[in-house]
């Protein structure tokens, strides 16, 4: 409680912090002291305008009070000697600038430009046994207190990047929350200030496997299995919160997760590279919804390499897509049996990479077959050995092009010798021959395991898939072209 008693004190000695003399000066530069222009955007002098310098610990230290002044008739304020570390912060008619400043390392003249100003809603989660919390932002005289729930909102900021700390009893937390220009920043839980029966600590290189691309700020994969983790510890992954060294709680979601199984992945939003994460759980009053920005401000280039795995787009013959720690291997194309016909053949299916036509450029697979009632034609491509199948319980869904006409399939197989092989079928059927197709396929999209032609359900083969296939029934014209699957990647299929 001594620290909720010292924001008290803060909250009563804000007058008494405050110096009522009017600092404003003319443009006839002072000695040892460095001359501040703040101006609107477009170049018009913020005259007569309140400027507040204070310590950029401040309000968390009371080693000095909060400095104030006025701009002058054309804008200018001034830093004296003693202002050797100050933040700097101006508001007027909706604008404003908060800058960090120094008379050391300050031009003789200076400029600061203002900007709309914004707001920030947040959640701090809140310790067992406190209903609300104090919220500080450092170099500001901002202290809030939250609601019983530890939401809170702070308005007219001018836009920056801000340092905030969270108090709730004896517990204290420093977090920062990035201020944009006439904007809401809904940051949603910030700051963790609860206890928790069961914690994990990583370097965030440990959560970027090494054909990951480097990049600032990268999403970070948590495998849970029962070698590494105690299912019976978790309520099935939602009470599992991540932070950084500060505790701050960094954005994640789950990938997919199997009590029963004992597999699960977790995705974690990784400021940098040289991060510290510990994983916090087993609070089960501390539940969480997956975090609808995890991707936000990712470059596409990472977020393809991390979240999508590009099996085949015909532009390299033979060869997939796929590469290392994944099994590259060549895609083929088969008949179930001996009265299938088609054009190409089995033994010349290359042939086939023809234009894609229609629209479209680059390279195309396209193939017609004869086939009676129960019989096809396939394309097909092995992603792992029945020895080690993969674990696609984390697709989000399966992305290929298709034009043509007559009845096809698209299926998730377990193929080999075991007695469990079966797939996962989806159906569908194509009625224009020059119009390409974006086929997106769910996982609950599949037909319910019926045991029909193999078909076992996506229950039964997302633990253990060796390959994928698209078929082509009876009399069809199929025209196929990049094949991805999304929600997985390389690390997924090695």
């Amino acid at each position: 409680m001594k620290k909720t008693f010292f924001l008290f004190t803060i909250l009563a000695m804000l007058v008494a912090c405050s110096d009522d003399k009017v600092a404003g000066i003319s443009t006839v530069e002072t000695e040892n002291a460095s001359l501040i222009q703040v101006v609107y955007q477009d170049k018009t002098p913020v005259t007569h305008a309140r400027v507040k310098l204070s310590p950029l610990s401040y309000p968390d230290t009371l080693t000095k009070t909060l400095r104030e002044c006025e701009t002058d008739s054309l804008g200018y304020f001034h830093l004296d000697s003693s202002d050797t570390n100050v933040a700097v912060e101006i508001l007027a008619n909706g604008e404003g600038v908060f800058e960090k400043l120094s008379i050391k390392d300050s031009s003789r003249n200076r400029e600061l430009t203002m900007a709309p100003t914004g707001s920030v809603h947040g959640n701090v989660a809140l310790p067992i046994r406190e209903n609300f919390a104090w919220i500080m932002v450092y170099g500001t005289d901002r202290v809030i207190k939250t609601d019983s729930l530890g939401n809170f909102s702070i308005d007219s900021l001018a836009p920056a990047n801000y340092k905030f700390k969270a108090v709730a009893g004896d517990t204290a937390i420093e977090f920062d929350i990035e201020i944009e220009p006439g904007k809401k920043s809904d940051v949603k839980t910030v700051a963790d200030l609860r206890t928790w029966p069961y914690s994990r600590q990583f370097k965030a290189s440990d959560l970027i496997s090494s054909w990951m691309p480097i990049a600032t700020p990268t999403v970070g994969f948590v495998r849970l299995n029962a070698s590494n983790f105690d299912f019976n510890t978790s309520a099935g992954g939602k009470d599992i919160w991540f932070t950084d060294n500060k505790g701050s709680v960094l954005e994640s979601e789950i990938a997919y997760w199997d009590t029963l199984m004992q597999e699960a992945t977790l995705r974690v939003k990784l400021p940098d590279t040289n991060a510290t994460v510990y994983m916090l759980w087993g609070n089960a009053d501390s539940l969480h919804k997956n975090s609808e920005n995890i991707w936000k401000g990712i470059e596409g280039s990472v977020f393809k390499e991390l979240y999508a795995l590009d099996i085949v787009d015909f532009e390299s013959g033979k060869k997939s897509n796929l590469e290392l720690p994944a099994i590259p291997t060549d895609w083929y194309f088969s008949h179930s049996g001996d009265s299938v016909t088609s054009l190409p053949t089995v033994d010349n299916f290359t042939d086939s990479i023809v234009a894609a036509g229609a629209g479209r450029t680059g390279h195309a697979f396209h193939w017609t077959s004869e086939a009676i009632k129960g019989h096809w034609s396939f394309f097909g491509i092995w992603l792992c050995h029945e020895e080690t199948p993969c674990n696609f319980s984390g697709i989000d869904s399966v992305e290929f092009y298709i034009r043509g006409k007559g009845k096809y399939s698209f299926s998730l197989e377990f193929m080999g010798e075991s007695a469990k092989k079966g797939k996962a079928l989806y159906e569908d059927s194509l009625q224009r021959s020059d119009e390409w197709t974006r086929k997106v396929i769910k996982p609950g999209d599949f037909i319910e395991g019926d045991n029909l032609w193999g078909n076992i359900g996506w229950d039964n083969v997302q633990h253990n898939a060796t390959n994928i296939a698209i078929a082509a029934y009876e009399n069809a014209d199929i025209w196929l072209d990049d094949i991805k699957i999304y929600g997985i990647n390389r690390d997924d299929i090695r």
